[in-house]
């Protein structure tokens, strides 16, 4: 899969990228003279490689903060349902 970024500008002015792997839309960053500043972030990365590997950087930490509450969730009702899980009928 490639990395591409589809620059647009911002209606008041300035440049950002949309950064796609493949067809997927992995974000977006401001582009700065040093380089890309993704959006949410403080720090200018020097190239759009880097800037890449901070936006799927902070999905995985997205997805892993989702998949633990996910599973504090589940063994909530564990618990609620007396140690056993009811049985679904997939």
């Amino acid at each position: 899969m490639t990395l591409r970024i589809e620059e647009k500008q911002y209606p008041a002015g300035g440049r950002y990228g949309e950064f796609f792997i493949g067809k997927h839309l992995i974000g977006r960053a401001t582009k700065q003279p040093e380089g890309w500043q993704v959006h949410g972030k403080r720090k200018t990365m020097p190239t759009p490689e880097m800037a890449a590997k901070v936006m799927l950087d902070d999905k995985l930490n997205t997805i892993r903060k989702e998949e633990d509450l996910t599973r504090k969730l589940m063994e909530g009702l564990r618990m609620y349902c007396g140690g056993r899980l009811p049985h679904t009928t997939k």
